[in-house]
C-alpha cells in the first residue's frame, strides 16, 4: 500500500512528518480516484497528502492515520464485504499485522451502497482500533477506505478524536461526477445486443459517432483514444477499440437510430453528449 511509511511514521516516532502541513483546499479534489469532498474543514490542522488515487491524513500527535482510494479494477462478483475483507487482508500482509472484523452495517455513498466495518488489531507491531468501508460506484470503480488509531500511544484517541474525525470524511465524500454526464446501468450498453444509437445515417453518422467517442471518458475521466474497426458483416453497426483503460474495449455503435446518449458501464463522460435526434 501506498501509505506503509505512514504506519512506521505512526508507530515508531522517529520520522519527520510523513505529509507536510498543507492549506486544505475547498473542495479537495481526489480526480486520479474519481472523488471529492466538498468542505473538508475538519482537516484543518492535520497532515494531509494526495497521492494519485488516495487521500492519506495523519494527526499532529501521529495517533490517527486515515487513508481513502479510489480504486478502478476488472468487475468481479464479489460482494462489497468480500472486497472489504480482500483489501483489509492486503493492508495487513504489508504491516505484518491481523485484524479482526466486528459489526457491519451500511454505508451509502450519493446512491451508491457500501459497507461499513468495525475492526481492531495489530499493525506494524502497534495494537490499533478503528473502522474500515468499501464503497462501489458500479462495477470497475469503488472507494475503499480506513481509519485507524494508534493505542499504544493514546488508548481513547478513536473514541475521543479517530472515530469523529473519520466519520465526518465518510459521511461527505462523493463521487465526481461531470456534471450532465448519465451512465448506463445496463452491462449490455455498447454491445452488439444493445448497441449505442448515434442516429446520423451514412453521411452524418462517422461524425456523430466521433463525438460521442471524444465525450467519452474512463472511469476516473481518463482521456481516451478510439480505432474505428470498421462495420459488422451486414453492415448495420460499426465497431470502434477504446484504449485508454485497463485492457481496450470494442463498442458498437448504431448510426441509423436514435436515442439519448449515455456511458456504458464502466465510463464516464466530459459531459452530456452534444447530440440531439438528427
Amino acid at each position: 500500500m501506498a501509505f506503509t511509511s505512514a504506519y512506521i511514521s505512526a508507530c515508531t516516532g522517529l520520522a519527520s512528518p510523513l505529509f507536510p502541513p498543507t492549506a486544505t483546499p475547498t473542495p479537495l479534489l481526489i480526480e486520479a480516484g474519481g472523488y471529492f469532498l466538498p468542505a473538508p474543514t475538519v482537516l484543518d490542522g492535520y497532515d494531509v497528502q494526495v497521492n494519485g488515487p488516495q487521500l492519506g491524513v495523519l494527526n499532529p500527535d501521529k495517533t490517527l492515520i486515515i487513508s481513502i482510494s479510489g480504486i478502478t479494477a476488472q468487475p468481479t462478483n464479489e460482494t462489497p464485504e468480500e472486497i472489504l475483507d480482500r483489501y483489509l487482508t492486503a493492508v495487513m500482509t504489508e504491516g505484518s499485522g491481523s485484524y479482526e472484523k466486528g459489526p457491519v452495517s451500511p454505508l451509502v455513498i450519493g446512491e451508491a451502497p457500501g459497507v461499513l466495518a468495525e475492526i481492531t488489531g495489530v499493525l506494524y507491531g502497534f495494537s490499533f482500533q478503528g473502522e474500515a468501508f468499501v464503497v462501489p460506484e458500479n462495477a470497475q470503480h469503488f472507494l475503499f477506505g480506513f481509519g485507524i488509531s494508534n493505542l499504544s500511544k493514546d488508548p481513547a484517541n478513536w473514541e475521543t478524536e479517530g472515530a469523529t474525525v473519520f466519520h465526518t470524511l465518510q459521511n461527505s465524500l462523493q463521487f465526481l461526477k461531470p456534471e450532465g454526464c448519465l451512465v448506463s446501468a445496463d452491462t449490455t450498453y455498447g454491445t452488439l445486443d444493445n448497441p449505442i444509437k448515434v442516429g446520423g445515417g451514412p453521411l452524418d453518422g462517422p461524425t456523430r459517432a466521433d463525438v460521442y467517442l471524444t465525450t467519452l471518458r474512463g472511469p476516473n475521466g481518463e482521456t481516451l483514444t478510439y480505432q474505428n474497426l470498421g462495420s459488422t458483416p451486414s453492415g448495420d453497426f460499426d465497431l470502434f477499440e477504446v484504449s485508454g483503460l485497463a485492457e481496450p474495449v470494442t463498442l458498437v455503435l448504431d448510426s441509423y437510430n436514435f436515442e439519448p446518449l449515455r456511458a456504458p458501464v464502466g465510463f464516464t463522460c466530459s459531459g452530456a453528449f452534444p447530440l440531439v435526434a438528427p
